[in-house]
């Protein structure tokens, strides 16, 4: 446990690339601490980070710790967590290379009784790292599109200037995130989308009308392609579409 805080300890000092002293020496210590925490039980909550603390006091005092750490008005998100956040997307991104490209999921989830975040996440290893959110009061289906164009531009902020030129970057969300506005911001970044779509949405293939609910995926490949078609009543052009239905593995088809 010791050996594991003080690499954490010396990675974080080397990234802020000065001596730290007084309470920033504290609050490095303590989120040094919460990230042992989270490396050895595998988990964010208050509990788990607070046990990676080395200090002689009961696990209540630990999760207060960490409750008042998050909770403090002087730990601030551009000092303390993003050029973290950034160095360590450095190397995660150049992983991401090997592997094909980055991928990055929108989603929305409730967060407590009665409020929702709005999330872009780092996909890896079928989990997902958040890198910035969006948390208002209300169910996640009161997000609006200019609360998905908003947080997705935050996570461009902070992607652009790291992420190569020449690197695939890919959005993946579901079909709330269709909209026309949140496509073309992708493509303004030169980022791939893919977004799940309604079945009654309505496209033209060639100016002929349909509604994608009439596609039906071919039974050998499980699945339907087609390129440049024109999205919804708006006609929205060079979208292309894919219908996937593994009978096997769902009772609906993705469109």
């Amino acid at each position: 446990m010791k050996k594991l805080f003080t690499e954490v300890q010396r990675s974080l000092s080397s990234i802020s690339g000065q001596v730290a002293q007084g309470h920033e020496l504290k609050r490095l210590n303590n989120l040094s601490g919460f990230i042992c925490g989270m490396i050895r039980k595998g988990s964010s909550h208050l509990s788990e980070i607070g046990s990676g603390l080395p200090k002689n006091i009961n696990s209540n005092s630990k999760t207060v710790a960490a409750k008042r750490f998050v909770e403090n008005k002087w730990t601030d998100y551009e000092v303390h967590y993003l050029p973290f956040l950034q160095a360590f997307l450095r190397c995660f991104i150049a992983l991401s290379a090997v592997r094909g490209g980055l991928r990055i999921v929108i989603d929305g989830s409730q967060m407590g009784k009665d409020n929702a975040a709005l999330m872009i996440s780092i996909v890896w290893q079928n989990r997902g790292i958040p890198i910035c959110w969006l948390v208002k009061k209300g169910s996640k289906g009161h997000f609006k599109e200019q609360n998905h164009i908003a947080v997705l531009d935050h996570a461009a902020q902070i992607l652009l200037p790291i992420v190569p030129k020449a690197m695939t970057v890919t959005v993946l969300g579901d079909g709330e995130f269709d909209g026309i506005e949140l496509q073309k911001q992708c493509l303004s970044y030169g980022w791939d989308y893919v977004l799940r779509t309604a079945c009654n949405t309505v496209l033209y293939e060639n100016g002929e009308r349909f509604q994608a609910r009439a596609i039906q995926a071919n039974p050998q490949q499980h699945c339907t392609f087609i390129e440049n078609v024109e999205f919804t009543e708006k006609r929205f052009q060079f979208v292309n579409f894919v219908c996937w239905h593994d009978k096997k593995n769902m009772k609906n088809p993705f469109s």
